[in-house]
């Protein structure tokens, strides 16, 4: 699966026989005897019918056409939403199909504005006092419940985050990783759903993979959208940390130290800002600060790389200062 970027949401189970009239509990509990293929199998099969975002799936059951039973799957390609059935019992995977020619798809594109509004700008309402990755719960191939990509100064082509196993994760077994074929200029970013306070303390852990432009990562904070955001970065090609503003898209930075990490091994970014004062710590030592006032808000936090800068995530934490 090339560059696979998996954001599989909650899984929806929806019943045509309900529309009927026939008990939906009814309806699945005989349709779920006829499921033997899983979720994650399901999946992956559309996704090598359609290389792009799953951002979805739908356990369909009683359908009047194709399959009884079927998994219809979103999958998310060059900014157009297709749906792709797999058989659930066979597996057999159907033609894509673009989701607005769905008999629903006046419900979806509900959800759609309401999902593409929600990657674009802060939600509303109380803010997180904490936000954490929960890797060890979420599915091998998938992201963790609460994060979306997104990308500054992009060309619409998302990099691909998922959850995978790797021995020498910092904890447990589970690290989230991206691979990406962006480059020059693109950032390319994880956000929080969650919205958190403006006075935040977070950290996490960063491997540095692959990457001939760049490499490494961090961390954002304070962000309105992904144009505009604090940042901390490590870049082990350049052998330095920074630290950043992005306003509209475009990056001014505030201080940078020279900094010679083993890139293949585990390092720790920490991050805290409260009132117009920022302090960045790397493995333990405090390396730089700033103080600026361009973002007072609460805002998303997120993961962050550069261009072709391929890494890997664990233990990420935020919580409100």
């Amino acid at each position: 699966m090339k560059h696979l970027g998996f954001f599989v949401g909650t899984l929806l189970l929806a019943s045509a026989c309900a529309s009927q009239g026939e008990p939906s509990g009814k309806s699945l509990a005989e349709g779920a005897k006829l499921v033997k293929i899983s979720l994650v199998d399901a999946v992956q099969r559309a996704n090598k019918t359609l290389d792009g975002q799953v951002v979805g799936a739908m356990l369909d059951v009683g359908r009047k056409e194709g399959p009884k039973t079927a998994y219809a799957v979103l999958v998310l390609r060059e900014g157009k939403l297709w749906t792709i059935d797999v058989d659930a019992q066979s597996g057999a995977v159907g033609k894509p199909r673009a989701a607005e020619d769905d008999d629903d798809d006046d419900e979806k594109g509900e959800v759609n504005e309401k999902n593409d509004k929600a990657g674009k700008e802060p939600a509303h309402g109380q803010p997180a006092q904490s936000v954490a990755f929960g890797l060890e719960d979420a599915m091998v191939g998938a992201l963790p419940q609460g994060w979306r990509p997104a990308e500054t100064s992009g060309r619409g082509k998302l990099a691909s985050w998922r959850v995978e196993e790797r021995a020498d994760a910092p904890s447990g077994k589970h690290v989230l990783s991206l691979t990406t074929e962006n480059s020059g200029s693109t950032f390319n970013m994880l956000l929080s759903d969650a919205v958190l306070p403006a006075d935040v303390a977070l950290a996490v852990s960063i491997h540095a993979n692959t990457g001939s432009e760049d490499q490494g990562g961090g961390l954002a904070w304070r962000a309105k959208d992904a144009g505009n955001y604090y940042l901390a970065r490590w870049n082990p090609l350049e052998d330095n940390l920074r630290c950043y503003k992005v306003v509209g898209e475009r990056r001014s930075m505030f201080k940078s130290v020279d900094l010679k990490a083993d890139p293949n091994a585990w390092h720790r970014l920490q991050v805290t800002m409260q009132g117009r004062a920022c302090t960045i710590t790397f493995d333990g030592k405090e390396l730089l600060g700033f103080e600026d006032d361009t973002f007072t808000q609460a805002g998303r936090v997120g993961l962050w790389t550069k261009a072709d800068a391929a890494s890997s995530f664990d233990d990420f934490e935020a919580k409100a200062k």
